[in-house]
């Protein structure tokens, strides 16, 4: 089963664009969190409900802390997102839930390729957009166009797929938040040893291009005021392995080559 997580004004494109591969019966699109409703209050109650550790919060006022360390307004309302997804489908009697933010888009070969035929998986990323790479990396060869190697700890949620249990102890383990949401729930798969798997090429993608108000949104945070209205100041990322709609990227010993060896 698909949960969508999107926004009002991007419901429609993809909708669309699961109609078109005939998916959308499968789907159920969920009410994505507005970073706007993401004030200084609203996240000082989610340090007092547990949903926010205070350390994490603490970090937005820290100039020490890497800028993608930072609690933010959209990293706290993509986590508030994906929690929903993940309770919702805990909650289904669906054995493995597809996760997909507003803005991706599956490959067709995936659809007639991969699907009919994973590997014995808890998490599988579909998506994402940086990954380390690993000599003891084991690969799958699944169908003519994709192939499955295990996942070390890659980073971006905008697709991937999960087995119930699996999506139950993510959430038992995502509380209270002290990094960003695929930082979350890529540790906890490694710490509790996740069979997760990164599909080569990315089985789904990104139609925009990465830019964030991060560095603003942070600004909202430490000044204990409302300024979401304000407009953002984008920024292009500097991590490695930002090459929406191309071949997937990782990057080894501060080198960034293709995944595959």
């Amino acid at each position: 089963w698909i949960y969508v997580i999107a926004l009002s004004a991007r419901r429609g494109s993809i909708v669309s664009h699961l109609r078109s591969l005939k998916i959308d019966k499968r789907s159920e699109v969920l009410p994505a969190f507005d970073k706007r409703r993401v004030d200084f209050d609203t996240v000082t109650e989610m340090v007092s409900n547990g949903t926010v550790g205070k350390s994490y919060f603490k970090r937005a006022a820290s100039e020490r802390a890497a800028w993608y360390r930072r609690p933010s307004q959209g990293r706290l309302a993509c986590a508030l997102s994906h929690l929903t997804a993940m309770r919702t489908f805990v909650r289904s009697r669906h054995r493995v839930g597809i996760v997909l933010e507003d803005d991706a888009r599956i490959s067709p070969e995936w659809m007639v390729s991969a699907l009919t035929m994973p590997p014995p998986f808890d998490v599988l990323y579909l998506g994402y957009c940086e990954e380390r790479c690993s000599d003891q990396a084991k690969w799958i060869d699944r169908g003519r166009h994709f192939r499955w190697r295990e996942a070390v700890f890659p980073l971006c949620l905008h697709g991937y797929a999960v087995q119930r249990p699996a999506a139950r102890r993510l959430l038992e383990a995502s509380l209270p938040l002290e990094e960003p949401i695929d930082n979350t729930f890529a540790s906890i798969a490694a710490n509790l040893s996740f069979r997760s798997f990164i599909a080569l090429p990315p089985a789904v993608r990104q139609v925009r291009s990465f830019t964030s108000a991060t560095h603003t949104e942070v600004e909202v945070l430490r000044a204990g005021s409302d300024t979401a209205a304000k407009e953002p100041r984008p920024f292009k990322s500097r991590l490695p392995g930002k090459q929406f709609g191309k071949h997937m990227t990782c990057t080894c010993k501060g080198q960034t080559g293709a995944c595959a060896p």
